[in-house]
Parts: structure tokens; sequence; C-alpha cells
């Protein structure tokens, strides 16, 4: 009888277009974008099912969620190959790769680190133009904060000579504060356009 149902069962598992399953993932290869598969019926381990189901449509772009090791997924067998097998869904995410080309890549790690490369990001409408650059502003706070402790100290080192209406704090001014002047600051010094905010 058993025979029976075997054959019955193949007959049956032949016919069906695609089959969808629960499994456990062992393990997952972010080069082929490909993971390990042990359904969780007790069948024997799904090994190189597919992260993209279309992988070869498009080379230069793909969207991966690869799923945590030893977490729930739910795949799809098509015609009964089990090398033409895919994942559809997963309970947890381990991390999340986007690509378009070669100019845009969105990774969100393992670690919840997000990595970025883009020609431009724009935050809400990036009408306050573009985040400042961090290297070149503490430069320019930097020289500010130095003329201003330099006027400070020339403050503080000035003496008061009675009747003389400011000439001695004018003159100490002029020769070793005033006789340098600051460059006025441009946005384009600043400010990073490639990221809007």
């Amino acid at each position: 009888m058993s025979e029976l149902r075997h054959a019955i069962q193949e007959i049956v598992r032949q016919e069906i277009p695609i089959i969808i399953k629960r499994g456990v993932v062992e393990s997952f290869d972010t080069a082929l974008d490909t993971c390990d598969i042990t359904p969780t019926d007790g069948t024997a381990i799904y090994e190189g099912v597919k992260l993209r189901s279309i992988a070869k449509e498009l080379p230069d772009s793909k969207f991966v969620v690869y799923p945590k090791v030893g977490t729930e997924v739910l795949f799809g067998v098509v015609q009964n190959n089990g090398n033409d097998a895919f994942v559809l869904g997963v309970s947890e995410i381990d991390n999340l790769l986007i690509e378009m080309g070669a100019d845009f890549k969105l990774h969100l790690k393992a670690d919840k680190k997000l990595e970025i490369n883009s020609p431009e990001i724009k935050f809400n409408s990036g009408t306050f133009g573009g985040v400042p650059k961090v290297s070149p502003t503490v430069a320019k706070l930097n020289k500010l904060e130095a003329e201003l402790n330099q006027l400070k100290g020339l403050i503080a080192s000035w003496v008061i000579v009675p009747g003389d209406g400011g000439l001695a704090l004018k003159t100490l001014l002029s020769a070793a504060w005033t006789s340098t002047t600051l460059t006025p600051t441009t946005i384009s010094d600043l400010e990073n356009p490639k990221i809007l905010q």
C-alpha cells in the first residue's frame, strides 16, 4: 500500500507547478545570493536556494533580503525541481542589499549600520541645502576661535593710560589684530551638495 501511495504522490507532485514549503535557514552566501534550507517537513536539505527569484534577468541590479541563520523562511520549488527553488518570505532579516547599476548601493548590515553609495542623497525636500562637511567647518571654527582668543588676550594685556582717549588700546589692536582679515565663508566651502537636507 505504501508503494502505491508513493507512486501516486510522485505523479501528483509532477503535476504541481510550484510547491511552497517552510524551512529553517542553515547558511547563506552573499556572493551567490543563495541560502541552504532544511524543510520543516523532514525532507532533505535544499542547497543553493535563490534569494532573488530572477537573478539572471537583472545582472546590474539587485534587491536581496538575506535571512538570519536559524530562522524560518517560506520558499517555493518550481516544477518540483530542487535546483530551482527561491525564497518567498523571511521571518527575520540578517541584512538587506539594494543595487541599481554601478552608481547606487544601499546596504543595511547585520550590525544595523546603513551604507549608502549614491550620486545624490536627499532627505525630505532638500530645501535646507547640503549637509555641512565636518573637516572644513571645524577648520573655519578653529580659525574664528583663535582670532577671538587673540583678541581676548590683547584686551586682557591692555594697560589703561589715563587721558589718552583709548589711543593705547587702538594702537595695541591695530598692530597685533586688525592688520589681518578673515576670509568670508561661502556655502561651497562647507556644503556637501551630494547630501541634501
